[in-house]
């Protein structure tokens, strides 16, 4: 072989192993990631989408009170203050049903992975709870790393509670998910 052909096939095993590193770096979008979700929609697409048939006008960008609120929500350009709250609270209803009826498969893409498996243990205390009469505000907005996090705070039951959302910054998707429940003793 000569000098040149070797060099030809060195440089092009070289080219394929770039070309395949950066597609497993930067993955490929596939024709369902391409579909935009609604706030807290499934990842599929499918099992949860329905529920969130917002009808209200909700193109405009509210204007925050709390500069830090839109220095961090400007992390996240198609965020909807009066979207977000109300995927929130159809959330907060799915959650607290499926924790009433203990079926948590039926929310598992709602919540985040680590938090998953710690809502068996706090599922007895929602076996009574009227959600109907309940309200939802955003109390808080903090980015940590590329996560941003929303408080809620959530009234109109028993006892007073905040629910924490989170979504990663360099994520494409629209969705949030439940991070953690913290109760006002």
């Amino acid at each position: 072989m000569s000098p040149q052909l070797v060099e030809f096939l060195i440089l092009g095993v070289i080219a394929i192993v770039i070309i395949a590193k950066l597609i497993s770096i930067l993955g490929v979008t596939d024709a369902d990631e391409k579909n935009i979700h609604s706030a807290f929609g499934s990842k599929n697409g499918t099992k949860i989408k329905s529920v969130y048939g917002i009808t209200e006008d909700l193109d405009s960008k509210p204007s925050f009170s709390n500069s830090e609120w839109s220095e961090t929500l400007d992390k996240i350009p198609d965020f909807n203050e009066v979207k977000f709250v109300n995927g929130a609270t159809k959330v907060f209803h799915l959650v607290v049903t499926a924790l009433q009826t203990k079926d948590l498969n039926s929310i598992e893409e709602l919540v985040d992975k680590r938090f998953f498996a710690s809502l068996e243990n706090i599922m007895l205390n929602y076996d009574s709870i009227d959600i109907s009469n309940v309200k939802l505000a955003i109390e808080d907005v903090y980015s940590f790393g590329n996560s941003v996090y929303i408080r809620t705070k959530i009234s109109g039951i028993k006892a007073e509670e905040f629910w924490i959302f989170t979504k990663n910054i360099n994520d494409t998707s629209k969705n949030w998910d439940l991070s953690n429940i913290e109760k006002l003793n």
